[in-house]
């Protein structure tokens, strides 16, 4: 799974084993029911099924916030629930955090503990 996400635009790539339909995305508390041209569909063959999310929206997420986010489909629900790896922490969703100003560039090793202290 990737993703990027700013003041106005949030996109997610990620593959699943079975075509879903009828996608809503939930960021923090709003919900957005995804459109075709929200989502762009690629079949890989018979058990592979590549999803770009790509969401564009006035004030969709809050600079300096961790927002937590869930993706269902209508015959699975939330599809990252119990897939613990992409969570933070303690944390029982994915969730991210956009930062509009680079604050300053650490090495590689300290990066992924200041990431995870972050979400603590």
């Amino acid at each position: 799974m990737l993703r990027h996400c700013d003041a106005t635009h949030f996109t997610l790539w990620f593959v699943s084993r079975e075509p879903l339909t009828e996608l809503m995305l939930r960021l923090g508390e709003h919900e957005f029911p995804l459109q075709d041209a929200d989502v762009h569909y690629v079949p890989l063959g018979q058990h592979a099924h590549q999803y770009l999310i790509m969401l564009s929206r006035p004030e969709l997420l809050t600079p300096n916030r961790v927002t937590n986010y869930q993706v269902s489909a209508s015959q699975h629900g939330d599809i990252f629930a119990n897939i613990s790896q992409l969570n933070y922490g303690d944390a029982s969703s994915p969730s991210v955090r956009f930062t509009p100003e680079l604050t300053q560039v650490l090495p590689r090793s300290y990066r992924d503990e200041w990431r995870s202290s972050l979400y603590r």
